[in-house]
């Protein structure tokens, strides 16, 4: 374990202000990355990583953006076997805290290509068959799970508030191994648009990445996990919030949006009705969906946890698994099943709040069978709220990041920040006794 300003060579700047620097290499690693089990950021400290020849650069993180209630972080993966983490902290502020748990070594190559290994069957979402899904894909994500060894695939999903919470429906195994937790979500990475950028050529450079989540359900008959991330993703990320379908109507075509083995992302199409499925892992109810046969695209690990969406563009579940072995790439494509947890019997799932969807994304018990997606459409990622006196109720809307910067709110009066992704940028003002301030 390394605390970084212990390990650190510190670098003082002639204002009074500090730099550490702090290399870690590890020896034939293809890549590292980095999970921490103390994170806090000082006030108007900046927080970078990066390999030695400066190739990939990881930040800047910032308190507004990083810092979370678990005080819990991880960091995406950095080729190269040597990294280097530098951190900036103001003379004003000295109570950061940068304390590393785990260096994670790269065993394998994931930079080869800049992709993964999946089969050659896969069709990478930018090709034609992707075309109509240009919403939906922005939905979905990669997850690097189990100390972000591991892989597995979610999916932004709309609620019936519609207010940007950002749910993720995935696999419950991605989590548990029976009824053993296999991975802390509060530390995973969640990376947004690891895509090549046209059909068969490009690597994933642009990609965003979030960390942390919290687990709120999960249920093992239809293997699915419910999370929400600790920050709302920022209204730059261009994310969708995808809809779903409660109905027990079979999709009557099929798609699947996913990672195989952590590569960019594919698409699957299935031109057939979906139908129950029967005896996953030896249940003896209809608890899935089956895709009997891709007839582009495929499946493999990795995938586990991608939405499968019906004719409508609505999830109708989430992927289990197939009927390969992993290792045996060439019967990826040829046995071209999948088999996803019914998003239908979700939603009721085990009757509690922490085995079912209901209560997450539909919290007003609204009863609506569909609800569509949607984006954060943001005209003004950052709404400037500065300089004020606030002496009556007051609402500041936005759709981004809210800078709030030398406001004093009086007694008896309200400010409420009310937007999606809201971050406070700045947060130098007063609250009087007697009022109060929100932020939703």
């Amino acid at each position: 374990m390394l605390i970084l300003k212990k390990a650190g060579i510190k670098k003082e700047l002639p204002n009074g202000d500090n730099i550490w620097l702090l290399k870690i290499h590890s020896p034939d690693a293809f890549s590292i990355n980095l999970i921490y089990d103390y994170f806090k950021l000082g006030k108007g400290s900046t927080f970078f990583i990066y390999n030695e020849d400066r190739t990939m650069i990881l930040g800047a993180f910032t308190p507004e953006v990083s810092n979370n209630p678990y005080n819990e972080f991880a960091t995406d993966l950095i080729q190269g076997n040597t990294i280097v983490l530098e951190y900036y902290e103001p003379e004003s502020s000295n109570d950061g805290v940068i304390h590393i748990n785990k260096v994670i070594h790269g065993y394998v190559n994931t930079f080869s290509r800049g992709l993964g290994d999946a089969a050659y069957c896969n069709i990478n979402v930018n090709c034609p068959l992707g075309n109509n899904w240009e919403n939906e894909k922005r939905a979905v994500t990669m997850l690097l799970v189990d100390n972000n060894t591991a892989f597995c695939t979610g999916c932004l999903v709309n609620n019936t508030q519609q207010d940007f919470t950002p749910y993720i429906l995935t696999a419950r195994h991605c989590y548990f191994n029976g009824n053993i937790q296999i991975s802390n979500p509060a530390t995973n990475i969640f990376r947004f648009q690891y895509w090549r950028p046209n059909c068969g050529s490009g690597n994933p450079s642009n990609w965003k990445s979030m960390t942390g989540a919290t687990l709120l359900a999960h249920h093992d008959s239809t293997d699915f996990t419910l999370l929400k991330l600790n920050k709302i993703p920022p209204a730059d990320y261009n994310v969708y919030y995808a809809g779903w379908d409660k109905t027990a109507t079979p999709a009557q075509n099929a798609t699947g949006i996913h990672h195989p083995r952590g590569d960019a992302m594919k698409i699957s199409h299935d031109e057939h009705p979906v139908v129950p499925f029967i005896g996953w892992f030896g249940i003896s109810t209809f608890t899935h969906w089956s895709a009997q046969h891709f007839e582009q695209g495929t499946l493999q690990q990795g995938s586990s946890g991608s939405p499968l969406f019906n004719q409508s563009h609505r999830i109708v579940g989430q992927l289990s698994g197939g009927v390969c072995m992993p290792a045996d790439t060439a019967c990826f494509c040829i046995n071209r099943i999948g088999y996803y947890g019914r998003f239908d019997i979700s939603w009721t799932g085990g009757g509690t709040n922490n085995t079912r969807l209901s209560n997450w994304l539909d919290p007003n018990n609204t009863n609506v069978t569909t609800l569509d997606g949607i984006f954060i459409n943001c005209a003004t990622p950052i709404v400037n709220f500065t300089y004020q006196t606030v002496t009556t109720n007051t609402t500041v809307t936005g759709c981004g990041d809210i800078n709030v910067q030398n406001v004093d709110v009086q007694s008896g009066a309200k400010l409420t920040l009310d937007a999606a992704g809201m971050t406070i940028i700045e947060s130098d003002f007063a609250v009087a006794l007697g009022a109060e301030l929100e932020t939703k």
